[in-house]
């Protein structure tokens, strides 16, 4: 692993895009650790600064996306106190949905406490009805990602 600055995560191979979660302690249960729910929070986080920083949309708002399926894995309980890096990257665009993965580690041992695959549909809200992924957006997350993830 590299050193990066004490506020950007290490790289990684294959992930092109990482932030650091702070865990707040209004996300602890009564187990001491880190509360189911919170997970899609953080992955949440780092699903719109990806797409934020790639597209350049600052209004998440405007993203027109839902998500249609989230699967997490909790691997090792996440503490107050920890320092918590998420790698996100999509590694699947198909007509009206990408998938996307995070991976959360922690920042001192840099293992894996966690990990999270979404399934997002573009998605117009007026009509309620989803609709195909533009192309342009295509190409940048392709570009962004180094390969093509077309289904």
């Amino acid at each position: 692993m590299d050193n990066p600055a004490p506020d950007q995560p290490p790289s990684l191979p294959g992930w092109n895009f990482s932030q650091v979660i702070p865990i707040r302690f209004r996300d602890i249960d009564m187990f001491n650790h880190v509360n189911n729910a919170a997970y899609l929070t953080y992955a949440e986080s780092a699903r719109v600064a990806y797409y934020g920083q790639l597209t350049g949309i600052a209004d998440p708002r405007d993203f027109d996306m839902t998500v249609a399926r989230a699967e997490v894995n909790y691997l090792v309980p996440i503490f107050f106190g920890q320092a918590l890096h998420v790698y996100t990257r999509v590694t699947r665009i198909g007509t009206k949905s990408l998938t996307m993965d995070h991976e959360f580690r922690d920042a001192a041992s840099h293992d894996v406490l966690a990990t999270v695959s979404i399934v997002i549909v573009h998605y117009d809200h007026h009509s309620g009805q989803s609709k195909p992924l533009p192309a342009h957006i295509i190409a940048l997350i392709e570009a962004h990602e180094g390969r093509s993830l077309r289904a």
